[in-house]
């Protein structure tokens, strides 16, 4: 029996799907592989840990404020909405489980009498971050789901969902601006390395295109997450009743670009941030990550059915729900020149 190397067969698997699309591959495939094939892909296999011990940081790893803030905001939605008093708290993406333990405890003495009428779920793809979750929060303490089809159907079509960084988890085209406009940027393997190319595509329905997209210079990049609106509109339409909560790094159509002339694609890999050729480096070992332009999450949202209320800075929102005076770690998430600008809030609801 013939053993292949690791580096070969990720070789294998880029020639084989490179050689499926006429030979090269949108950089929304090499992304889609890198983090999710079944066998080499960092989120399917490789990730290990998200903190400080692992290749990246979340808010819920570092500080229980997010959660608590989550926590109060459920229980708003569910005195404003009759129908959805007793629905399940659906987390998608659940990380390590921080931000689920961090959940119970602010739930307080309330968590005994909600453990049956009042769920908390997890939806995630990922086995080995559903083996942290489920020793972090506890086996048999949630109720976890690979899809959020599966969960809706368990919740009879009312929830309330929330997720933390999962736009950006899902793969991302890149695009180029050139002499003749936009072309989105692919992979070809070429004498056994990772190549760039500028592909004919037709654009995306983002608002990247439709505000300013003109008057962006020759050789501005810019990503676009149409991915996480094929999945958003394939569920959306089972939620009879829901309210839904998007927590990620990035900005408006506007902003998100701005002093960014090579856009916002990077790895990450043992806490170091890699940007250019380095997001082609160790396939499946790093993780693959771009700003969020909230713009498309409102647009493409009430596409699918939801009303967007607000996106807001994650200081207002921690401000709303939190109150002031939080110093040391916690206090960079109150600045909106750190991470309580970088990250925004989108609250919207579907009835």
């Amino acid at each position: 029996m013939i053993v292949r190397s690791r580096g070969e067969r990720v070789l294998g698997v880029l020639l084989e799907e490179q050689e499926k699309r006429g030979g090269s591959l949108p950089f929304r495939e090499f992304m889609r592989l890198a983090l999710y094939h079944p066998e080499l892909g960092y989120y399917a296999q490789n990730i290990r840990e998200v903190g400080k011990g692992g290749d990246f940081t979340t808010v819920p790893t570092v500080s229980s404020l997010l959660a608590k803030a989550v926590f109060e905001w459920t229980e708003k939605i569910r005195r404003e909405v009759p129908c959805l008093r007793d629905a399940p708290v659906i987390e998608v993406g659940g990380g390590s489980g921080a931000m689920a333990v961090s959940f119970f405890r602010a739930m307080g003495w309330r968590r005994f009498f909600s453990f049956f009428s009042r769920p908390y779920w997890l939806v995630d793809v990922s086995r080995p971050l559903g083996e942290q979750q489920e020793r972090r929060a506890g086996k048999g303490r949630v109720r976890r789901f690979s899809s959020v089809g599966d969960a809706l159907e368990a919740a009879g079509g009312k929830a309330i969902f929330f997720s933390n960084e999962l736009v950006d988890a899902f793969p991302c085209s890149v695009w180029e601006m050139g002499e003749g406009g936009w072309k989105e940027v692919g992979v070809r393997v070429e004498e056994e390395r990772v190549c760039e190319v500028l592909l004919e595509r037709e654009l995306p329905d983002s608002t990247i295109f439709l505000q300013g997209g003109e008057t962006f210079a020759f050789g501005q990049r810019v990503e676009t997450h149409e991915a996480w609106k094929e999945w958003l509109a394939e569920w959306s339409p089972k939620v009879e009743a829901g309210a839904m909560l998007t927590i990620d790094y990035g900005a408006l159509a506007a902003e998100v670009y701005r002093q960014r002339r090579k856009g916002s694609l990077r790895g990450y890999w043992r806490q170091e941030r890699y940007e250019g050729g380095g997001v082609y480096s160790r396939f499946g070992m790093q993780d693959l990550t771009a700003d969020v332009n909230f713009s498309d999450v409102e647009r493409w949202g009430e596409a699918a059915g939801w009303k967007t209320s607000s996106i807001a800075p994650l200081a207002d929102f921690l401000r709303r729900w939190q109150g002031e005076g939080f110093g040391g770690e916690d206090g960079r998430f109150f600045d909106l020149q750190d991470a309580g600008g970088a990250f925004l809030v989108c609250e919207a609801v579907r009835r």
